[in-house]
């Protein structure tokens, strides 16, 4: 399924995708990349959460004050927002 949509951009980015050959293969492929950066960097925050809460508690270091508890839940995706 495909949705049309109506955007505003700055004019360096008109000028770009004036350039290409398919204006929505160019935006698809932008957004893609976008996305897969942003699930890339969300998977490395929550091995690091997963990494430091097991080191925390294989090394007695897991009395963790409110900050580092919540940190580790939005990392972990546990955060009810």
């Amino acid at each position: 399924m495909t949705v049309k949509l109506s955007v505003s951009v700055p004019d360096e980015v008109a000028a770009y995708l004036g350039t290409q050959p398919n204006t929505s293969a160019a935006v698809v492929a932008a957004v893609h990349a976008q996305m897969q950066s942003t699930q890339s960097r969300r998977e490395r925050q929550r091995s690091a959460a997963v990494a430091y809460s097991e080191w925390a508690t294989a090394t007695g270091h897991d009395h963790l004050d409110e900050l580092d508890r919540t940190s580790a839940d939005i990392s972990l995706g546990r955060a009810e927002w």
